[in-house]
C-alpha cells in the first residue's frame, strides 16, 4: 500500500496541487510555491493548480505514488487542486479534476471528479459519501442507517409517518459523532421523493448511497379476491418507489466518483407463496429495476445490487413469527443452518461492504442473508 504523505502543518488552509506518474521514485518531500497559481517541474512533468479562484497560498507537491495504488486504476492523471485544512493527511490522489473541495481532518479523502473507473481511494471508511435510506428510521433500514454512519457516511433518514423513531436514529447517529438529518416523504409519490432528493442534496451537497429498503405487506387473500387498492398500495411503495428514488438521485449521483443502489428485497420474489401476489410481484420488480440499472449504470461508475434478508427481528419479523404460532422469534433460530434468524445489523453489515472499496467491483448481484435458509428450499 502507498504511503500517505502528510501536508506541512500551516496556520491558515493551504492550496495542494496532487500529480502522480507512471513511473515514479519513493514519495517526495514537498516543495513550495510561493505566489498563487506557482508550477513546479520535476523528472517527468509539471503540476499547475489552475483554479483561478484560489489566492492563499500554494504548496505544489509531487507525490511520487505509483500508478496503480490499492487496486484503484487511474488510467489518466491530471493535476487537482484540493483546499486542505491545516494538519490535515490527504489519503488519495484525486485523477482528471481543477475543481477545488475541502477536506477536513474529520473527512481526509478529497471527493473530486475523476476518471470514472477509478473512483476515490477510500480505505473501508465513507467519509465524505452521502447516503439516502428510504424506510431508514426503523427495523432493517434503521440498522443500514446507522451502519453507513459508523463508517462515515452522512446519512438522510427518509420516514413516511413515523417521525419519532427517525428523530431516534438520527439521534443515535450524532450521538457516535456522525451527520444524519431526517426527511419526510412517501416514497410512492413522485413529487415528494423529488423534493426530498433537492433538499438532501442541498443539506449534504450531493447523493452517491441510496438504499432502497421502505416497504409495506399486502393484506393477504388470493389473487382472485386481491383488491386493486391493496395491489396499487403495495405496487406503488415498492416497485413505483424504487423507481422514483433511483430517479431522482441520478443526476447527482452522476457527478460523483462512484454512485450505489441497493435494494433490500425478499425471498418472496422467487418464493411465489400463495396470497402474497402483490408483494411478490413488487419485490420482483424491484430486483428487476436493480439489475436494468447497473447495466444502464456503469458507464457512469454506479453499482446496483440486491440485498435479499431472510426472517429478520424487526416488527414485521415479528409479526410473522407470531402468525406462526411462535411467541419469540428467537425459538425459530434452530430451523436455519447457522443457527439464529436475521438481524438487522446482518443486512448493514452486508449493504456496508457492497458499497465499500472491497464492494467496488460487484454489481448486478443478488445476495441473501438468512443464515443458510435459503439452502433449506434446493
Amino acid at each position: 500500500m502507498g504511503r500517505t504523505p502528510r501536508l506541512p502543518t500551516t496556520t491558515s488552509p493551504v492550496t495542494v496541487a496532487w500529480q502522480a506518474r507512471r513511473t515514479c521514485p519513493p514519495p517526495a518531500a514537498a516543495t513550495t510555491g510561493e505566489e498563487p497559481n506557482a508550477e513546479r517541474s520535476s523528472g517527468a512533468g509539471a503540476t499547475r493548480c489552475s483554479d483561478p479562484a484560489s489566492t492563499s497560498k500554494k504548496h505544489v507537491v509531487h507525490t511520487a505514488w505509483p500508478w496503480q495504488t490499492v487496486g484503484q486504476r487511474y488510467p489518466r492523471r491530471s493535476a487537482a487542486c484540493i483546499t486542505v485544512s491545516p494538519g490535515s493527511t490527504v489519503s488519495s490522489i484525486p485523477a482528471g479534476s481543477t475543481r477545488t473541495v475541502a477536506v477536513t481532518p474529520h473527512h481526509p479523502t478529497a471527493q473530486v471528479e475523476g476518471d470514472r473507473d477509478a473512483g476515490v481511494q477510500r480505505g473501508m471508511g465513507l467519509e465524505g459519501r452521502v447516503a439516502l435510506v428510504t424506510g431508514g428510521g426503523r427495523g432493517i433500514g434503521r440498522g443500514i442507517s446507522i451502519g453507513l454512519a459508523e463508517d462515515g457516511a452522512a446519512v438522510a433518514v427518509n420516514y413516511r409517518k413515523d417521525d419519532e423513531s427517525a428523530a431516534s436514529a438520527v439521534a443515535e447517529i450524532e450521538a457516535k459523532g456522525g451527520r444524519a438529518k431526517a426527511y419526510q416523504a412517501s416514497v410512492a409519490s413522485l413529487d415528494e421523493v423529488q423534493a426530498m432528493v433537492e433538499q438532501v442534496v442541498a443539506d449534504f451537497g450531493h447523493v452517491d448511497i441510496l438504499i432502497n429498503n421502505a416497504g409495506i405487506s399486502n393484506r393477504g387473500g388470493l389473487v382472485a379476491t386481491t383488491t386493486l387498492e391493496d395491489l396499487e398500495r403495495v405496487m406503488d411503495t415498492i416497485a413505483l418507489g424504487s423507481h422514483h428514488a433511483s430517479q431522482a438521485v441520478l443526476p447527482s449521483m452522476r457527478e460523483q466518483p462512484r454512485g450505489d443502489i441497493i435494494m433490500i428485497s425478499s425471498q418472496s420474489a422467487l418464493s411465489t407463496d400463495p396470497h402474497t401476489a402483490p408483494y411478490s410481484m413488487a419485490k420482483a420488480a424491484q430486483e428487476v429495476l436493480a439489475l436494468t440499472l447497473a447495466k444502464e449504470e456503469a458507464a457512469n461508475g454506479i453499482r446496483a445490487n440486491i440485498v435479499v434478508p431472510g426472517l429478520a427481528n424487526t416488527d414485521l419479523g415479528r409479526r410473522i413469527a407470531k402468525g406462526m404460532g411462535v411467541d419469540d422469534i428467537h425459538e425459530l433460530n434452530p430451523r436455519f443452518p447457522l443457527g439464529r434468524v436475521c438481524e438487522p445489523e446482518d443486512v448493514a453489515a452486508t449493504v456496508r461492504f457492497l458499497v465499500s472499496d472491497g464492494g467496488g467491483l460487484i454489481t448486478g448481484q443478488r445476495i441473501v442473508v438468512d443464515g443458510g435458509g435459503i439452502t433449506r428450499s434446493r
